[in-house]
């Protein structure tokens, strides 16, 4: 005999269709706030902006280290997904929550969102609020090969926006991937392109002076 909640535990483990999701944010460490502000002028990156999009620091964001923690965007509400940007030299510079990911993606919003008309995907977080200080929709993958699922939900949010595919240094061929797979849905994305952030990282790891010259209209 099978109680309810051990039928319930049973369908989560051995039916692939049904994900556990995290449910919570990590709390919050406004100590940290001047760190936070700190580390993201440093980097040339706008505190005002990922302030805008609910960044914040905490200490408890899968370790005791200081984080700036990342809402993640998803299709189903319920999924609370996000990732920690380590701001000390922890070597793990990322932390997620042990949930599933589902098709959640890091959507970095620019101020003038009436004024929105282009989208930059990246493989980071720092990336995307690099590039939204230029008026781009910024969305990162999380890495070099998300989800198929992610990647409907890309296509989702950048319906109608020009689209630009912003390499790091070492995932080009990974993004002429991810570009083939958003092509080939329907109706077709017509304006992509790539760009390289060569002789730099990564977008975010690149200067402002350069930063503006790649990305300025």
């Amino acid at each position: 005999m099978f109680y309810a909640h051990e039928v319930e535990e049973r369908k989560k483990r051995f039916n692939p269709d049904i994900r556990l999701y995290n449910k919570h944010m990590p709390a919050p460490s406004l100590e940290l706030v001047p760190m936070m502000k700190k580390y993201l002028e440093e980097r040339e990156l706008s505190e005002d902006l990922a302030r805008y999009n609910m960044w914040y620091p905490s200490r408890e964001a899968g370790d005791s280290h200081p984080r700036i923690v990342i809402p993640a965007s998803a299709s189903v509400p319920s999924n609370i997904f996000w990732q920690a940007r380590t701001m000390d030299d922890d070597p793990k510079r990322y932390q997620s929550p042990r949930a599933s990911r589902g098709d959640a993606v890091i959507v970095v919003w620019p101020h003038k969102t009436h004024l929105l008309w282009r989208a930059a995907v990246v493989e980071g977080p720092m990336c995307a609020l690099a590039a939204s200080a230029y008026g781009f929709l910024g969305v990162a993958l999380m890495g070099q090969t998300p989800p198929d699922t992610a990647l409907s939900l890309v296509y989702k949010l950048t319906v109608g926006l020009s689209i630009s595919l912003i390499c790091d240094l070492d995932s080009t061929e990974a993004m002429v991937k991810i570009m083939g797979k958003m092509l080939s849905y329907t109706p077709r994305i017509t304006a992509m392109s790539i760009i390289q952030t060569y002789p730099y990282k990564d977008l975010a790891e690149a200067p402002e002076s350069f930063r503006r010259r790649i990305l300025s209209a």
